[in-house]
């Protein structure tokens, strides 16, 4: 028996399978956003399952509205007393849910399969058992503050100067004054480095 094969042009549609991945950011974003937002070709598989009831627990209000589309609503995100988040295997769920849940503050307790607690959470455990980091954080913080501070002052009277004087140079001034505000952080922060760098200053 002989079979010839032609060559030919594919026809026809082909439906990708949905992304897990995709599929918990998309709920969690959506959880975090004000009003109501449609969410289409989302597979409740089990651990797509895990993070929506992780999400009902902390208010939002999850609903099939077709068969594969969710509405997910945002009525004011809280932590309820003595909530145990159930994950069941579903280590993305752990590691999504986690951050979610120090932002709004508060405790909770997290409950998942034998298999899930033995892999751990060590990017969560290194980063809080490092010093660096935790320091990092509270010299950011407190820079952060004192520049927002200094502008503000230095800025303010900036402008009132400015504005009450006339001087040759009035005009560059202003527009050189508006450089940062014009130019991508980016490339201000590639200037930055190659300042340091020119300079000698140690990195971290």
């Amino acid at each position: 028996m002989k079979i010839r094969v032609h060559p030919s042009e594919l026809t026809g549609s082909l439906s990708a399978p949905p992304s897990k991945s995709v599929a918990h950011r998309l709920l969690i974003a959506s959880a975090l956003s004000d009003g109501t937002s449609l969410l289409h070709g989302i597979e409740a598989g089990e651990d797509v399952q895990a993070t929506m009831d992780c999400l009902k627990l902390l208010g939002a209000e999850i609903t099939h509205t077709g068969e594969d589309v969710l509405q997910v609503r945002n009525h004011g995100l809280g932590l309820p007393k003595d909530v145990i988040f159930p994950l069941r295997e579903s280590g993305s769920t752990f590691r999504f849910i986690v951050p979610v849940a120090l932002m709004i503050g508060g405790k909770a307790r997290f409950q998942g399969s034998q298999r899930l607690m033995e892999r751990g959470i060590r990017v969560y455990e290194d980063l809080f058992r490092d010093r660096d980091i935790s320091a990092a954080l509270f010299n950011s913080m407190i820079l952060g503050v004192l520049s927002s501070l200094g502008a503000a002052v230095i800025g303010t009277l900036g402008a009132i100067g400015t504005l009450r004087t006339d001087w040759r140079g009035k005009g560059m001034m202003e527009y050189i004054s508006l450089l940062p505000m014009m130019t991508p952080e980016i490339i201000l922060g590639m200037l930055f480095l190659a300042f340091f760098s020119l300079i000698g200053l140690p990195f971290g």
